[in-house]
């Protein structure tokens, strides 16, 4: 059966979008991140497919999307997806968390959060120019700031610094290891209410 399908990536993102775009009630606070489906062929048809490695999963070869999601009482919920189908041109991350944000219909200003694989300071500055809240892992790659803040951060405290777009970054230490994380969210004007969404009835 599979043999005979013919896939259309976008007809197929789409529904999937409308779909779930029509069992949540609001959105606000979302959560971005890649997801790799564990897919791997060597043989010579399969070269035409979007296949994408990523030494740091579990299946390191896969085809590749970005999804959204968001926290309801029952658990996360998918609100939208941005697939990797170009063959030989891989989706840049920042790209497609944009596309994600600019395209969902927004009553309140989004809240995003993403990990250490969004890390970019020039993407901050655009979420941050666009008036979207945003908390991010970073990379160490930052050693100055990292390692001003990680010297005199103590285990169970954190320490935190203001640049000069009102970024601000912190360093905070548990049992768990070092967290190095980048927000906005304390200099924006409009609070955050952390309230869990609800699924409509029919979900």
């Amino acid at each position: 059966l599979i043999s005979i399908f013919d896939y259309d990536f976008t007809e197929i993102s789409a529904a999937l979008r409308c779909s779930w775009q029509n069992g949540i009630v609001d959105c606000q606070e979302i959560c971005i991140d890649e997801s790799l489906y564990a897919y791997c062929s060597q043989s010579k048809e399969d070269k035409m497919c979007p296949q994408r490695y990523i030494p740091r999963k579990p299946h390191r070869n896969g085809l590749l999307d970005y999804t959204a999601a968001v926290e309801t009482e029952k658990g996360p919920y998918l609100i939208d997806l941005e697939p990797d189908y170009i063959i030989n041109k891989a989706l840049n991350s920042r790209t497609a968390l944009l596309s994600i944000l600019k395209r969902w219909p927004w009553t309140t200003k989004p809240s995003v959060t993403i990990d250490a694989g969004f890390s970019d300071m020039e993407l901050f500055h655009v979420l941050q120019d666009r008036g979207v809240f945003f908390t991010a892992s970073i990379y160490s790659i930052y050693r100055k700031v990292f390692d001003a803040l990680n010297k005199f951060a103590s285990t169970g405290h954190q320490k935190v610094l203001m640049d000069e777009r009102g970024c601000v970054w912190s360093v905070s230490k548990n049992d768990n290891g070092v967290h190095f994380i980048a927000s906005n969210r304390s200099i924006l004007p409009e609070p955050i209410e952390n309230i869990p969404y609800h699924l409509k009835n029919d979900a």
